[in-house]
């Protein structure tokens, strides 16, 4: 073999050499690149995934606070007052006042379940009235509460005048 064979044939399979790490060079630049756009693409939908799914869940509790607002309104206007309004702000002990009604929870007991679900201080507000509307139903009057479940009855009465009359 002369020289000028072997000099052509090293120059061959360096520059085959030199082919093959530049293609698997590019080729790793180029699923780097497809990974990344992959990556933003998957990030973008789970961003909008997320808000979808929060907007549904707003839509969801408003719902449920427009459909309780109707009852609780119906309920507190059985007991709403002068008298009784009176008597909650003037008495700091649970006083002499009967009443005898009969609450609705139909809709309150149909949807409580997904109500629980959403942590807010107005979920904690409804779940309060209900629970002043069982026990003045139980008790059919303010004289049998405790004190604190007086203090309960005093605060969710005065939720249920500034924001269900």
């Amino acid at each position: 073999m002369d020289v000028s064979n072997i000099i052509t044939l090293a120059v061959g399979a360096v520059g085959a050499i030199a082919t093959y790490y530049g293609t698997m060079n590019g080729a790793k630049m180029q699923i780097k690149n497809q990974q990344e756009q992959a990556d933003k693409q998957f990030v973008n939908e789970m961003k909008k995934l997320n808000q979808a799914r929060k907007q549904q869940e707003e839509f969801t509790r408003k719902s449920i606070e427009n459909f309780l607002s109707n009852e609780i309104k119906s309920n507190f206007n059985k007991i709403n007052n002068i008298s009784l309004s009176r008597d909650l702000t003037n008495n700091s002990m649970p006083f002499v006042y009967l009443m005898n009604y009969t609450y609705k929870y139909d809709e309150y007991n149909s949807l409580k379940h997904e109500l629980i679900k959403f942590e807010s201080d107005e979920v904690k507000e409804i779940i309060n009235i209900y629970d002043m509307f069982y026990l003045l139903e139980r008790k059919q009057g303010v004289q049998g509460f405790t004190q604190t479940e007086y203090e309960a009855l005093k605060k969710a009465y005065n939720v249920c005048l500034s924001k269900y009359l």
